[in-house]
């Protein structure tokens, strides 16, 4: 899930893991007597490395990076990046999130499994716009800023009426952890598991997500899927982070974040990176990729 991106965010400011962090992926992990939680490889990564890691999309790895962090650290993280109350975006019926759909601080404490699935992000939920705005902060130097529907509006002669000035609301994680963060996602379309999200010429980054709508138990031809993928560009400066979401997919059908909704965020970056008019750079391994 792209919620993966936060806890390695939070827990690399925290210093609770680093960019030489390693970690071990047999398939799953045993996270009390009673509960074991499979990573979506069953066969295990092996051994990685923290960026490694995030371009494998590895549970295993994120759960126990969530126990390194902790719960109060980890659910510290949830209120700073907005997760806790709405974005204030200008738009009537943004639904508070507060009561119902994040887990509570003491939920987190009381049982380790809550904390394990939390890393990953299932068992909970997030509004697009909040999960977007997470993203965007992240790469954005670490500052959250109060997201806006349009920049300016304009008289009827096409002069400047009011423009709409960037508001941060704070510096959540560092400048230093926020460059990491861009190297890793970018690696992610680069090499992992975003690689149909790649724009010949563009550096471009972000994260895969797969959601189980479903509780555990459901009978197979029954359980529904959730695939998602944020793109952000270009990786050197962002301008653009981009959402596809593509929901209520069964079980036998394709449903992969990195299958289905990393291509259409290509599609859809690669128009508007010319839009931008931002220049396409290509190095020797894309001449064979630029059509």
């Amino acid at each position: 899930c792209a919620f993966k991106l936060l806890t390695i965010a939070a827990a690399y400011e925290e210093h609770a893991v680093g960019a030489d962090s390693t970690f071990f992926c047999n398939g799953a992990l045993k996270v009390d007597s009673e509960t074991t939680i499979k990573c979506h490889k069953l066969a295990g990564h092996g051994q990685q490395t923290l960026t490694e890691a995030l371009k494998n999309s590895c549970n295993v790895a994120m759960m126990n990076i969530a126990f390194q962090l902790g719960p109060d650290k980890f659910y510290q993280y949830f209120d700073a990046f907005g997760l806790l109350d709405r974005t204030g975006i200008d738009l009537p019926g943004e639904r508070d999130t507060v009561s119902s759909d994040m887990h509570s601080l003491e939920s987190l404490r009381k049982t380790k499994s809550t904390l394990a699935t939390t890393s990953f992000g299932q068992r909970f939920k997030v509004s697009p716009i909040q999960m977007l705005s997470t993203v965007c902060a992240i790469v954005d130097d670490g500052k959250l800023k109060k997201p806006h529907i349009v920049k300016e509006i304009l008289n009827p002669d096409g002069t400047v009426k009011q423009m709409i000035e960037p508001e941060i609301k704070r510096q959540v994680v560092s400048a230093e952890t926020a460059t990491y963060m861009r190297e890793a996602m970018e690696k992610v379309v680069s090499e992992g598991t975003g690689q149909n999200a790649y724009v010949a010429g563009f550096r471009s980054g972000g994260k895969t997500a797969t959601s189980e709508l479903s509780l555990p138990g459901t009978p197979l031809d029954k359980q529904r899927y959730t695939a998602s993928f944020v793109g952000v560009a270009p990786m050197d400066d962002p301008e653009v982070a981009v959402l596809i979401i593509i929901s209520d997919l069964p079980y036998h059908a394709t449903h992969g974040g990195g299958a289905i909704a990393a291509p259409v965020v290509g599609r859809v970056m690669n128009e508007v990176l010319q839009y931008l008019s931002t220049e396409p750079i290509y190095d020797e391994t894309e001449t064979d990729r630029r059509e």
